[in-house]
């Protein structure tokens, strides 16, 4: 299903629904009994609340001073890389946001082309999305439910091992970069034009008065490299969960699990209140749940947990959903929940 439609089934929902409301900021939440929700405009009082504001660009520590016109997130692409033609350019961050930028930048028409575009990364190559059929199991509510029974060690484990099933490039995307950079090479004479950096930490980042300088870290060896001179700067270092300082009356009475808002198996918050006074988190706990809680592709199934844990108090109804091909559970588990199924 293409993204424009998707896109367009959320906006037809949130048109119908009157009670969504944009552009009103939640400033605070407190608890008297029931949730006293904060907002630019209004309070309103709730006896249960969902949170879910998801991700936000993140940029390393030591390049935020710097942000602006010719430094900027690559989320910024479409309305701050305007003009490079005969600059260089240097784009941080080997995933499909960084490839997307830098083929959209070496695809310009010759006279329009930069001076050169450097295009650096931590990962060893530049490379696939892991889009196999059974790794996108890892994105079905059965896998969800497995992770979530896992102790912290697997689950760390699990997610460095697997970071390709949902932080990788598409190989549709790799293909069309590498056929360009042929071209440029081979045909248009334009072997300059591009910089391929990976197995590179960006260290710290200056400006010298005339253009960007960046100190890289080859990782293999350790050694630090010659610095790495750019007109404009673009960062493709992704997203992160993104800040909640409206919960910060709540803070205390909340349990954590490393970053993560510590939840339970209805993606409710364990905390300190009645049970029957829910905070559920939703998009915001991929190192309890897996992969795929930061995407919207379990957006109906963890939906339907929080209106059953709602309405009924209780969690769920698991029996609804189709088990996998896959069997995660250890055999004796699964053996015995099908038994008791029929």
């Amino acid at each position: 299903m293409p993204r424009r439609e998707f896109r367009n089934y959320l906006k037809w929902a949130s048109d119908s629904n009157e009670n969504v409301h944009f552009g009103e900021e939640v400033t605070q939440i407190r608890f008297d009994g029931h949730f006293v929700v904060e907002t630019e405009r209004r309070c309103i009082r709730a006896e249960n609340i969902a949170v879910g504001v998801g991700t936000e660009a993140h940029i390393p520590s030591f390049a935020r001073c710097h942000i602006g016109p010719t430094q900027f997130h690559v989320s910024e692409y479409g309305a701050k890389a305007k003009s490079l033609k005969a600059k260089r350019v240097a784009i941080v961050g080997g995933g499909q946001s960084g490839a997307e930028a830098f083929l959209d930048v070496i695809t310009s028409e010759r006279d329009l082309l930069p001076k050169q575009v450097i295009w650096i990364s931590r990962r060893e190559n530049f490379l696939p999305l892991d889009d196999s059929p059974f790794v996108n199991d890892y994105f079905m509510p059965s896998f969800s439910e497995y992770f979530f029974g896992q102790d912290a060690d697997f689950k760390r484990a699990f997610l460095e091992r697997n970071v390709l099933a949902s932080d990788g490039i598409s190989e549709k995307t790799l293909r069309e970069i590498y056929q360009r950079l042929y071209v440029l090479r081979f045909i248009e004479d334009c072997d300059n034009v591009s910089v391929l950096m990976p197995g590179r930490t960006v260290e710290q980042v200056w400006h010298d008065g005339r253009q960007w300088g960046l100190a890289v870290t080859h990782d293999a060896t350790k050694s630090e490299e010659e610095p790495v001179y750019a007109d404009t700067v673009i960062w493709a270092t992704g997203f992160r969960g993104a800040r909640m300082p409206f919960l910060d009356p709540l803070v205390s009475r909340l349990e954590y699990e490393d970053v993560e808002v510590r939840i339970d198996a209805n993606f409710a918050a364990v905390w300190d209140g009645p049970t029957n006074r829910r905070i559920f988190m939703l998009n915001a706990a991929r190192r309890q749940r897996g992969l795929a809680e930061p995407n919207l592709s379990l957006i109906a199934w963890r939906s339907q947990c929080v209106i059953e844990a709602v309405l009924s108090g209780a969690g769920c109804t698991r029996a609804a959903q189709k088990r996998s091909f896959m069997t995660w559970q250890p055999i004796n588990a699964w053996s015995e929940r099908q038994h008791r199924a029929v």
